[in-house]
């Protein structure tokens, strides 16, 4: 029971690994995550925290490239004389297509909406 409480948790004799860790900027709690997923294996659990790591700074980074697409995508329809309200509604049901959002958005102009 003990052993398999000291494989299962971070015990003191764990804390040079979690320092190596620690050292190559793993985050404490990654680092603790990281050692238990990978049955304590150091190196195991370095690759696993930094490509993890590398994953969510991908993601963080796709998802503000997005946001600022869609600023961009807002800006051009407010420019063509589209109330906000309606061109950020507009491009929602477009799934941010600019020109079916420009032809969904006159429709209703032309259609009194």
């Amino acid at each position: 029971a003990e052993s398999l409480r000291q494989e299962l948790s971070i015990c003191p004799h764990d804390q040079p690994k979690i320092a190596s860790l620690l050292e190559l900027g793993v985050p404490l709690r990654s680092a603790r995550a990281a050692l238990l997923a990978t049955g304590k294996d150091v190196t195991r659990a370095a690759e696993f925290a930094l490509t993890r790591h590398a994953a969510e700074v991908a993601e963080e980074r796709d998802a503000a490239e997005r946001r600022r697409q869609k600023r961009a995508l807002m800006q051009s329809l407010v420019a063509m004389g589209f109330g906000p309200r309606k061109a950020a509604a507009a491009l929602r049901r477009s799934k941010n297509d600019l020109a079916q959002a420009v032809v969904e958005l006159t429709r209703e102009v032309e259609g009194g909406g």
